[in-house]
C-alpha cells in the first residue's frame, strides 16, 4: 500500500496564468464577490403599506364605533347620592 504525502505530483508551471491581466485593485476584487454586489431588483414592498393601512383602519374603528353606536348608553347612576 502506498503512503500518502503532501507533496505535489508535478510542479506548477512558472509564469502568469492564462487570462491573467495583472494585479487588480481592491474595488474590482470586492465587486466580483457575490455577497458584496448582489443583483438588486427594484421591488415595491406590499407588507408595509398593507400593515399601515390595516392599523389605521383598526385605530379609527376603535374611536369611531363607540361615538356612532346606534343604541344609547346605559343609565349612569349618581354615585354621590348613593354615598349620602
Amino acid at each position: 500500500m502506498a503512503t500518502m504525502s503532501g507533496a505535489a505530483l508535478s510542479p506548477a508551471p512558472v509564469g502568469p496564468r492564462p487570462g491573467d491581466s495583472g494585479p487588480i485593485g481592491p474595488a474590482e476584487l470586492f465587486d466580483r464577490l457575490v455577497v458584496s454586489a448582489p443583483p438588486r431588483a427594484h421591488r415595491t414592498g406590499f407588507a408595509f403599506p398593507a400593515s399601515l393601512l390595516g392599523h389605521a383602519v383598526v385605530i379609527a374603528l376603535l374611536f369611531l364605533v363607540p361615538i356612532f353606536w346606534a343604541t344609547p348608553p346605559p343609565d349612569h347612576p349618581d354615585y354621590v347620592r348613593a354615598l349620602l
